[in-house]
Order: C-alpha cells, then structure tokens, then sequence
C-alpha cells in the first residue's frame, strides 16, 4: 500500500481510483447486506465520474505531446464496479432491485449500461440564476432526458437562486421528470416561485389522466404540424397526446417577465373531429380556460413559470385514468 498516493477525498473512499482495495469492499459489502438484510437497491451520490487519478502505478496517467502528464477518469474501471454492482441487485442477491445514480453531468453510458435511475440536476443547473442562463433547451435534451438512452431519468430541482416551479416549467418542456416531494406542507397546487413549493400531486394526476406511458411525445422542435404558439419573448410549449381524446400540454415562459402566449392547435392533426367541442383546464389550479371555435387558446404566464394544461372534449376531462380502463 506504500505505493499508494495518499490525499484526502470524499470520505477517503476511492482514494481517486476504482482500482482502489474500497472497490472490493463496496461490492461485497452491498451484495452481503442485499443477501442478509434484503435490501432491494442502492442510490448513490454523485460517485460518478470519480475524482480524476493521476497514480502511474496503476496505469491512469497519459503523456501529451507537450511531454506533461495527465491524469484521468478510468471509466472503464468505474463500469466494472457498476457491472458487479448491477449483477447483485439483478439476478445475484435479488431478483430485480435497482440502482440509482446522481450525475453533474449528461448520462455517461460506459458506466450507466449498468444503472436504473439517473438523475440530473446538480452543477450548472442547482447553481443557474435564470432559465435564459442554465437550462438551454438543446442541452437539457442530452442531459436530463432517458429516454434516448434507455434509461428512467429524474431531474433535481433543488437549488438557488431558482426556485422549484421555475424549474419545472423548463424540466417540463423537453419531456424531462423534475424529483417531486409529496409532503405536507411541500406540495402545494400552485404556481408560486416558492423556496418550497411544487405541485407534485397535480402533477402525477395530469400525467395519470394523460397516461404517458402510452401516450405520444410531441416536443417543442418538432410539433409544428400539430400546434402553432406565439408569445412576446422566449417561450417553449410541449405535449403529450392520446390522438381524438386528451392533450396534456406544457408552455414555459423563459422570460423574466410575465408572458400571454397564444397557442392554436391544429384540430383534424390532433384527432379531434370537425365541430366537436374542446375544454381546456389548467391541470394545477384546476381553472377552466376558454378556447375558441378555431381551436385557438391564451395562457397569461408568470415570470420564469409555466402552465399545465388538459385539453380535450368535455367527457373526457372529469374521465378515469386511461390506465384505468
């Protein structure tokens, strides 16, 4: 062990490398408590990508053309802990756990190929001062969405200066999962920019009502043949849509300022027949919206906020779950 660099890191776990003797222990102690006590999975930390290791010894330095050395990630090395990892929750000690990893960063697929859950939401994003300034909508695509990686994704919204509905709103727009809190005194069915505050029930219902597993994906860079929407400054508007029967749209106001945007949707691309009446309800505060013959509605939205609204034909607002039926 001489040969080992010694420096400080978190909880002097790794020592800066997942060639470290902890690896072993990790592994064995996570397959030991799954097999004796029944635990079901592991969420993680932000354990991912380690600290970088600059230790010759076990082959995790480079040499640049300009003759200096440099230390690296070892990605490979963390894939295999997450291998060993993955078999004792899938299969070893337990038949279908799971294992959840916190990522600063987009999806790292030569670790991740072996993970459940992966969240997002810490660095640039717990630390941004505006929407304009941290949530890019062409990053948050590759960041903070599974789906093009075959995994579940869930996106932190804690953090300063922004707060928990502001965040949302962004999360919402690219067909992201903000991490929802449902306790008291937390979960409130408000658009306020509280510290606290965020509509988690409100929400799992509208995603219940709208059934997203089964329903269509149609974000903002490629809706255009099935809504139009206008507004003053910067905006996105995305939704789901079971086609003839329900819409469950999201519109963001990346503005600093409150926004009307106007949104016209395109009936017969929708599914909805000719003459038939459409309703719209904001899926949080439960306010009914109006929205005129030609299909066409306006949302007053507040600064840096969002709204989430259930379109559809009258009997298809107060209906059950479509996983219900």
């Amino acid at each position: 062990m001489v040969a080992w660099q010694v420096e400080a890191t978190f909880q002097n776990q790794f020592i800066s490398s997942y060639a470290s003797p902890y690896t072993e222990f990790l592994v064995g102690s996570f397959a030991l408590n799954a097999r004796e006590l029944g635990i079901q999975g592991v969420r993680f930390d932000t354990v991912v990508p380690w600290s970088e290791s600059a230790n010759p010894y076990l082959g995790e330095t480079w040499i640049a053309d300009d003759g200096k050395t440099y230390s690296t990630q070892n990605l490979f090395r963390q894939r295999e802990c997450f291998k060993r990892l993955y078999r004792v929750f899938h299969g070893g000690e337990v038949a279908d756990g799971l294992i959840y990893v916190p990522l600063a960063g987009p999806p790292i697929m030569a670790v991740e190929s072996f993970v459940d859950i992966h969240e997002s939401g810490e660095g640039l994003y717990m630390h941004a001062a505006s929407l304009k300034d941290g949530y890019s909508q062409d990053a948050m695509r590759v960041w903070i969405v599974g789906r093009p990686y075959g995994l579940l994704a869930v996106h932190s919204i804690k953090g300063a200066l922004l707060k928990p509905n502001n965040r949302i709103g962004a999360v919402l727009a690219c067909g992201g999962s903000p991490r929802l809190t449902s306790r008291p005194g937390v979960d409130r069915a408000t658009y306020a920019p509280d510290p606290m505050f965020m509509p988690t029930r409100s929400l799992w219902e509208a995603w219940s009502w709208i059934d997203r597993g089964t329903a269509q994906w149609w974000p903002h860079w490629k809706n255009g043949p099935l809504i139009s929407v206008s507004g003053s400054g910067e905006h996105y508007a995305s939704f789901y849509l079971q086609p003839g029967r329900r819409v469950l749209l999201a519109a963001t106001n990346y503005e600093p300022a409150a926004q009307e945007v106007t949104v016209q949707l395109q009936r017969q691309q929708l599914g909805f027949a000719d003459g038939m009446t459409l309703e719209a309800r904001d899926a949080v505060t439960g306010e009914a919206l109006p929205v005129d013959a030609e299909g066409r509605m306006r949302l007053n939205i507040g600064p840096e906020l969002y709204s989430l609204v259930r379109i559809g034909p009258p009997a298809e607002q107060d209906g059950r779950d479509l996983v219900a039926r």
